[in-house]
């Protein structure tokens, strides 16, 4: 059977078997060397200027580095990554043909799969490098292609072309070679104009990286020295050998006395103990070491206050949220915008022909809004004639749209719901005219 990609062309379904890179030999001595060990102004600069030539893999070793060592960093860009990797993801068909339902019934299953929060997560590591590269593993079973997981290809693995500073060639010994797109997903963020080599955060980050070490290279030696409480010790002058050999045995006392905490001295020799540091005397390097955190926090979320805790007023911490929303609507819309138009149409060419529209998916970010407000807001103006979409309304509560044959909540006499499978109470019946005149 053909198989036929988006832009009607056949693929070859051996090329969608084939595992593009062996993990085991793709690794070789100069991966493994560090670019953040002994890390200099002037060093950094090399680096950043080999990477704009085309020579990314030292960039990219030390923006592997630097999210592995720096705590702060690490956190930040993690949060930022997870947000929009644990999205719901919804689907739309692309018209009310059975066809088109049929289909997107098919990439529902797929986007619900487990495997596809992997796939995001790894995609938002463009976020840091400028671009990621996701492998799709394909396999069949009788007709249908389906990835059967995504794996993520180490940005070291590739050699920027030097003309244009944006195709990417696999490493093999030689000019390097392209991979055929229907095997990868390859997301590149909008974080900036022009390339993405330049656009990714790990360029900026690597210079607080820089500063910050320097800090805190410095409080260890610090506390090294003056952390520790001074240890004085007295003892006779007398001259000659006897002042000396009383000078040795209390150098030896005063060792001991550091690392084992244990000694015994004669009654004539006395020892003090004086304070090393005030209590403020280190702040100067732990204020500096926690300004370049707060760099680090305004970089990749915007704000510092989710990520520092510090405080303020109310309305700056909702300013702060509402500039990380947007953060979260902006890396999901680019990175789902990428993954359709790689993946989804490939994934729908192969099972169902190349089609002229195809079903629109996206990773919808719930608003933090009142629900009672805006359920009254609604109700009141839809009361006074105003139409307002369900879907729409849904969308901005967090709810899906009931499945056929779900239970369904009901309407209690009250007006607020019934739970499930309850039976709404019957409203008690008035007395007749006859039944009053009875009565009476």
């Amino acid at each position: 059977m053909t198989i036929l990609g988006p832009d009607g062309r056949p693929v070859s379904s051996r090329m969608l078997r084939r595992e593009e890179v062996d993990e085991d030999s793709a690794y070789h001595s100069s991966h493994r060397e560090t670019r953040a060990t002994g890390l200099t102004p002037y060093r950094l600069g090399a680096i950043l200027r080999a990477a704009d030539d085309g020579d990314v893999l030292a960039y990219m070793t030390l923006a592997e580095e630097i999210e592995e060592r720096d705590h702060h960093y690490r956190s930040v860009l993690g949060t930022r990554k997870m947000v929009v990797s644990q999205l719901d993801p919804e689907v739309e068909p692309a018209d009310d043909s059975a066809q088109a339902l049929r289909i997107a019934e098919d990439v529902r299953e797929l986007v619900e799969a487990p495997e596809f929060c992997d796939l995001l997560f790894h995609g938002l590591d463009g976020v840091s490098k400028g671009y990621s590269i996701v492998e799709n593993l394909w396999e069949t079973s009788e007709r249908d292609w389906w990835p059967r997981r995504y794996r993520w290809l180490d940005p070291r693995w590739f050699r920027v072309d030097p003309k244009n500073l944006r195709v990417l060639r696999l490493e093999d010994g030689g000019q390097g070679r392209i991979i055929d797109p229907h095997k990868i997903v390859m997301f590149t963020p909008l974080l900036k104009s022009g390339l993405p080599l330049r656009a990714g955060l790990a360029r900026l980050a690597a210079s607080a990286y820089l500063c910050k070490s320097f800090t805190v290279r410095d409080l260890m030696r610090f506390l090294e020295i003056y952390g520790m409480p001074v240890r004085v010790g007295k003892y006779p002058a007398g001259g000659g050998a006897a002042e000396s050999k009383a000078r040795k045995r209390l150098f030896d006392v005063l060792r001991r006395v550091g690392t084992d905490a244990t000694f015994a001295i004669p009654d004539d020799v006395e020892i003090e103990f004086r304070d090393a540091m005030k209590g403020g005397e280190a702040g100067a390097f732990l204020g500096t070491a926690e300004c370049w955190d707060r760099q680090m926090s305004k970089l990749v979320l915007g704000q510092t206050s989710s990520a520092d805790g510090t405080a303020g007023n109310y309305k700056a911490a909702d300013q702060h949220k509402g500039v990380r929303l947007d953060i979260q609507k902006h890396d999901a819309r680019t990175l789902i915008a990428q993954v359709s138009r790689q993946l989804i149409r490939a994934f729908v060419s192969f099972n169902h022909g190349p089609q002229r529209r195809y079903p629109k998916v996206t990773l919808p970010v719930p608003d933090n809004e009142d629900i009672a407000k805006l359920a009254n807001a609604v109700g009141t103006l839809v009361d006074r004639g105003l139409e307002v979409s369900q879907d729409q309304v849904l969308r901005r509560l967090g709810f899906a749209r009931p499945q056929q044959g779900e239970k369904l909540l009901e309407r209690s006499k009250s007006g607020s719901p019934a739970a499930p499978g309850t039976e709404p109470e019957e409203p008690e019946e008035e007395p007749s005219e006859e039944e009053e005149t009875d009565e009476t």
